[in-house]
C-alpha cells in the first residue's frame, strides 16, 4: 500500500475510533457478566456551564479536552449492569485526613420514568418535574456508615478523642474496622439543590478498579424499581471526576444523554433519533443570531460575555446538551434554573429570582419571538461548541 494512502487510512481509522456511538446496544443474557458487554465510545466534555468557587480548582479545568470513554450494558429480566472504562494517568484517592486530596469518581444517571425523548431531565441532577436517579462511586481511603444512632466519636480524629494509651489504641482499632474503602451511593434528584441519598435502595452493587492506567467501573441495578424504569430506550448520562485536577462537584467531564437500546422496536428507533438529533439549521447564521441575542450574557467559545459571571458558560454545551434541551432552554428558560455563582460576591450576575413562595425563575427572558428556523440555526451553532479530543 502507498505510504501516503496507508497514513491517511490509519488517520481515518483513528478518527472513527474516537467518534461517539449514536447509541449503546444492550446485550441480553441470563447471567450478568461484565465480559459480555458490547463497549461503545462515549465522549465526555469539560463541564463549563457552572464554575467552581474554588479558584485553583477552576483553573485546573480550563483548557481541558474532551475525554473518550467506553460504556456497555448487559441485562436480564430483573437487572442491568453498566460498565464504564476510561484512561487516567493517575490513581487518585481521596484521603481521610485531607481537605485538598480528592479521589477519582464516576457516576451514571437515569431518568426515573419513561418519558418523551425530547423532554428529558437536565443531565446534571435532573430538573423540576423530571426526576433522575444517580449512582455514584468514588476512590476513597475511608468512608464511614452513617446510622440513625451512630457513635460520632467513630469519625473523630485522634486529637479530638480525649483518649490516651490503650484506650486510644482500642478506639482507633474500632474506627479502622468500621471504615470502608468503598464509596457507593444511590441518589435521587429533581433539579439543582435537590440531591438526596436513597438509604433503602435494594439490589444496587458498584465497584471500580484501576489497572495499567485505566479505570473500570461496574454498576449493577434493578431493571425496574421506584427510582428508574427500563424503557425501549433507556437514556444514560455519565460523569467522570479526576482527583488529580481537584475534580469534585461541577469540576468534571460530562456526557450527553446516551441512548441504551433495550428493545428493537419502532419506538426505540424514534427515541434514538430524537435524543441524538443534529439540528439541520444553518450554524453560520446561528452564530450571528447568538451574537445578537445571547452574547450579552453567555460566553460561547471564542465569543466572550462582558462579565464572566453573567450567565452559564456555553463553551462546551454542544458536547452534553441534546437538541431538545437547547430548544427548550431558548423558548422556556425556567424549565431548568441553573444556580449560578455566589450572588453576594457577584451581585451583577444574579441568574435567577425567587418569589414569595420560594419558586425560582430564570433572569433569562424567553426568546419565543424568534422564528422556528432561527431557533434551529442557533441550536445548530450551539451544537458545534465543544472541546476537542484529549
Amino acid at each position: 500500500m502507498n505510504k501516503t494512502v496507508k497514513l491517511l487510512t490509519l488517520t481515518a481509522m483513528a478518527s472513527i475510533s474516537l467518534a461517539a456511538a449514536d447509541f449503546i446496544t444492550a446485550v441480553k443474557a441470563d447471567k450478568l457478566d461484565a465480559a459480555k458487554v458490547k463497549l461503545e465510545n462515549v465522549m465526555l466534555y469539560p463541564q463549563t456551564t457552572i464554575g467552581n468557587n474554588d479558584k485553583e480548582a477552576t483553573a485546573k479545568m480550563k483548557g481541558l479536552k474532551a475525554l473518550s470513554a467506553k460504556a456497555g450494558v448487559v441485562f436480564n429480566d430483573k437487572e442491568m449492569m453498566v460498565v464504564v472504562k476510561w484512561k487516567d494517568a493517575t490513581n487518585s484517592k481521596q484521603k481521610e485526613a485531607s481537605t485538598k486530596l480528592f479521589g477519582d469518581a464516576v457516576a451514571v444517571q437515569f431518568p426515573a420514568s419513561c418519558m418523551e425523548a425530547d423532554k428529558l431531565p437536565y443531565i446534571g441532577m435532573g430538573s423540576d418535574g423530571r426526576q433522575v436517579s444517580v449512582l455514584l462511586q468514588k476512590n476513597v481511603e475511608a468512608v464511614y456508615p452513617v446510622a440513625e444512632n451512630a457513635d460520632v466519636t467513630m469519625q473523630q480524629v485522634r486529637q479530638n478523642l480525649n483518649m490516651f494509651g490503650d484506650e486510644l489504641k482500642k478506639k482507633e482499632a474500632a474506627q479502622k474496622a468500621l471504615a470502608s474503602s468503598k464509596y457507593n451511593k444511590v441518589f435521587v434528584a429533581e433539579g439543582f439543590r435537590s440531591m438526596t441519598e436513597v438509604k433503602d435502595a435494594k439490589g444496587y452493587e458498584m465497584s471500580m478498579t484501576y489497572k495499567a492506567g485505566e479505570w473500570t467501573a461496574v454498576f449493577k441495578k434493578p431493571l425496574n424499581d421506584e427510582y428508574s424504569k427500563a424503557c425501549d430506550v433507556t437514556p444514560m448520562a455519565i460523569a467522570i471526576w479526576d482527583g488529580a485536577k481537584d475534580g469534585r462537584n461541577g469540576n468534571k467531564w460530562l456526557s450527553s444523554w446516551t441512548p441504551i437500546q433495550m428493545k428493537d422496536s419502532p419506538k426505540a428507533k424514534a427515541d434514538i433519533a430524537k435524543i441524538t438529533e443534529k439540528s439541520k439549521g444553518n450554524a453560520a447564521n446561528g452564530k450571528k443570531l447568538a451574537s445578537e441575542n445571547c452574547a450579552a450574557c453567555h460566553t460561547m467559545g471564542d465569543m466572550k460575555a462582558p462579565m464572566a459571571y453573567m450567565a452559564p458558560d456555553l463553551s462546551n454545551i454542544g458536547g452534553y446538551a441534546t437538541a431538545g434541551y437547547l430548544k427548550e432552554s431558548i423558548l422556556n428558560p425556567n424549565a431548568v434554573v441553573v444556580p449560578g455563582y455566589n450572588k453576594n460576591a457577584h451581585p451583577s450576575g444574579v441568574w435567577y429570582n425567587v418569589d414569595d413562595k420560594g419558586a425560582r425563575t430564570s433572569t433569562m427572558p424567553a426568546f419565543d419571538y424568534l422564528k422556528p428556523n432561527e431557533i434551529d440555526d442557533i441550536v445548530a451553532f450551539l451544537q458545534t461548541l465543544k472541546a476537542g479530543v484529549k
